[in-house]
């Protein structure tokens, strides 16, 4: 769906593992303003209060230490082993999740932007977002990527994937695409060029704004 902000939105999504982060840092060379929903979410379990109490009611408290922090990988272990603790998960946090992300669309100014969802195609909230990039990878070395970065057993990021859309039902949705299976300078150079695209198009808009 297009919005008519005053700036591109570039909707970033792509399963665990892909490289999400890694490309973010790229663009953010080129000084892109992010707005990144599972940072958004991180800050939510740890400073907002409600979202605590509520965890606690339906996880149980031993999910906190006495610090009253939430142990992540305690929580990620048990809504991945079970769907419906899953859902009440995103029933909680992905509400809060949504409003805060157009909140912050409103305080950027910048050509354009972008917005990472990890979960865009499996989202009922619909996020502003011009174009869709969908970071690519084959699930093989999703699979091992993600078990290294996170330390992680086989199990866990299995089903982790599985509770995720796969990567044919990403790809469905992508305006953008870049292709994570090769290396570090292949990847940078993917950037590079989609961030002059995006320069382009949002000139273009700019353009079709004024003459309006």
């Amino acid at each position: 769906m297009v919005y008519s902000y005053a700036m591109l939105v570039i909707a970033m999504t792509g399963g665990i593992g892909a490289g999400k982060s890694t490309v973010t840092q790229l663009f953010q060379k080129y000084d892109v303003p992010v707005i990144d929903t599972d940072v958004i979410a991180r800050e939510l379990v740890d400073h907002n209060s409600e979202v605590k109490q509520n965890l606690k009611q339906l996880f149980g408290a031993d999910l906190f230490d006495q610090a009253d922090n939430l142990d992540r990988q305690a929580l990620r272990h048990k809504v991945f082993a079970d769907q419906t603790a899953l859902i009440k998960l995103q029933d909680l946090l992905h509400p809060l999740i949504h409003q805060t992300v157009i909140k912050q669309l409103h305080t950027l100014q910048a050509d354009y932007c972008l917005v990472i969802i990890p979960l865009l195609y499996e989202s009922r909230f619909d996020y502003p977002h011009d174009r869709v990039l969908v970071i690519d990878l084959d699930t093989q070395t999703q699979l091992e990527r993600a078990m290294q970065r996170d330390n992680a057993n086989e199990q866990l990021i299995r089903q982790i994937m599985q509770q995720q859309a796969s990567r044919e039902q990403r790809l469905s949705i992508a305006d953008d695409i870049i292709d994570n299976s090769a290396g570090p300078q292949q990847l940078s150079d993917q950037v590079a060029q989609l961030h002059q695209r995006y320069l382009t198009l949002a000139k273009q808009n700019d353009s079709a704004n004024l003459s309006d």
